[in-house]
């Protein structure tokens, strides 16, 4: 394992067979088999040449920050339609994302009660097509979702872009939440603010939404909305933004138990980024701190963006803890409290 945190391939050898003394404090020399012994100790013999004699590198690049890549629990924030992510990665393995951010596609020129069914049929529909996936399952809780990663599979969790679904009934925010859909991100904040604070419509909005148990995250607030924002919700709130929040923000994201998203750009620069990040984490501390990128994570740009970034904190010797919070916890931690659900217990690097 220590071998597997420095990027260093490791392997254990083991015997097969039922040892009915193994690890008990009758476990003594005069168990051993030498014959077994022999025979393991060739076998790691012949495995070592072999590997000494190969004439090519097989240390890949950055090999070091590849692990964290793979075993850290890592969500993709790149807002894909689910029925793309379903199509294209139905048969994935091992895959270095272990939890995708998807949207339901809302048909354009639906709306009201034609839009909501049409909703709710396509989460169905998709929702079938990934219990029949042998590299995907869907999201329910955390604890399922460290099962599901140790068996080497991409959790889907989906969401809406926007409130065209209930904002004009606000109830509606609950029946999605229980049919399966965990969050919002709104891009457009003219439903719910005038040009400084939530209109009587955004707070109507925002009660049913904080009601629901969906989780409620917005881009592009200025100062003074962010603030409106934070003071009236009664749960957490995500806010996506490219830079740190002025001090009240801060303190109010502390008090309310919410989140900074900061947005890991197409054309960000991975150590310019990571200044931002650093400043972020002494100012907020990493509880109320995540990375959000918006390059997808499949690919190969993004995933050679997030290497570089992981790079500067490995760099920077980040704790473990630090770690798990911007990639995947505090997240899941707003998630889960949002819901009223229990709080998440830290992930655990699974090297093997």
């Amino acid at each position: 394992t220590a071998f597997l945190g420095k990027g260093v391939p490791g392997y254990a050898i083991m015997t097969e067979g039922y040892h009915f003394k193994y690890h008990r404090s009758r476990d003594d020399i005069d168990l051993i088999k030498p014959e077994l012994l022999k025979k393991t100790g060739d076998f790691v013999h012949e495995a070592v040449k072999i590997l000494a004699s190969e004439p090519g590198d097989f240390i890949q690049p950055m090999r070091r920050e590849t692990y964290y890549l793979k075993y850290q629990n890592l969500i993709n924030f790149e807002l894909s339609p689910l029925n793309e992510v379903v199509e294209h990665h139905k048969d994935a393995k091992d895959s270095h994302v272990d939890l995708q951010l998807s949207v339901l596609e809302e048909k354009e020129g639906l709306s009201g009660d034609e839009l909501r069914m049409d909703i709710l049929k396509s989460l169905l529909t998709t929702s079938e097509k990934i219990k029949k996936a042998k590299g995907l399952t869907y999201y329910s809780n955390s604890s399922k979702l460290r099962g599901d990663i140790r068996q080497g599979k991409t959790t889907i969790m989906a969401g809406l872009k926007g409130i065209n679904s209930f904002g004009d009934d606000p109830k509606w925010a609950q029946v999605l939440a229980k049919q399966g859909i965990y969050f919002v991100i709104v891009d457009d904040a003219s439903s719910f603010f005038n040009e400084k604070e939530l209109t009587e419509e955004g707070k109507k909005i925002l009660k049913a939404v904080n009601e629901s148990g969906l989780l409620l995250g917005f881009k592009g607030l200025n100062a003074s909305q962010e603030k409106s924002l934070l003071n009236a919700s009664k749960k957490p709130v995500i806010l996506l933004s490219k830079d740190l929040p002025d001090e009240e923000t801060q303190e109010l994201i502390k008090k309310k138990k919410s989140a900074i998203g900061l947005i890991l750009s197409q054309d960000d620069e991975p150590a310019d980024y990571f200044e931002k990040l650093d400043e972020a984490k002494k100012s907020l501390g990493t509880e109320h701190l995540m990375i959000v990128n918006e390059q997808c994570l499949w690919g190969k740009a993004g995933k050679e963006q997030m290497l570089k970034v992981i790079s500067e904190i490995l760099k920077a010797n980040y704790e473990r803890s630090d770690i798990s919070n911007i990639f995947s916890g505090t997240f899941l931690r707003v998630l889960n409290k949002v819901r009223g659900e229990g709080r998440p217990r830290p992930f655990a690097y699974i090297p093997f």
